[in-house]
């Protein structure tokens, strides 16, 4: 491995894991705080898929609000039936508001928006009631 690097001429640091851990942490937590700010129902749903993701994967994602439901069927097989038809619903909901462009179901948008914020902070990541 030495002498590859002086033929590449390309320097590796070691990965440190302390640190990726504290990346991790530390982003996750930025995540958590914007979610339990947020009152815009379409960046919650945004906000939630990148917090879930991480929780399930490990790894930090970072991605637009049209990766949003891509992001959710990667994450179906990882929660509760229950959960599930949490996210999906209030992803419904935020897809009809964009398309009508009406504040009709301001409440229920409301209401979904809260369910979506108390599956991420109750989420455990070994679901054993799956």
């Amino acid at each position: 491995e030495e002498e590859i690097m002086n033929v590449c001429d390309v320097m590796l640091k070691k990965a440190d894991k302390k640190k990726d851990r504290q990346i991790l942490f530390s982003h996750r937590h930025e995540l958590l705080e914007q979610l339990s700010t947020c009152n815009d129902p379409a960046l919650t749903l945004h906000l939630a898929s990148l917090v879930l993701f991480q929780l399930v994967t490990g790894s930090m994602l970072q991605a637009s609000g049209k990766f949003v439901p891509s992001i959710l069927a990667q994450l179906k097989d990882n929660l509760t039936e229950e959960q599930y038809t949490v996210l999906s619903r209030h992803q419904q909901l935020v897809i009809n508001q964009l398309k009508d462009k009406q504040d009709e179901n301001i409440g229920e948008l409301d209401e979904s928006a809260e369910a979506v914020k108390a599956v991420v902070t109750g989420f455990k990541k070994n679901n054993d009631d799956k």
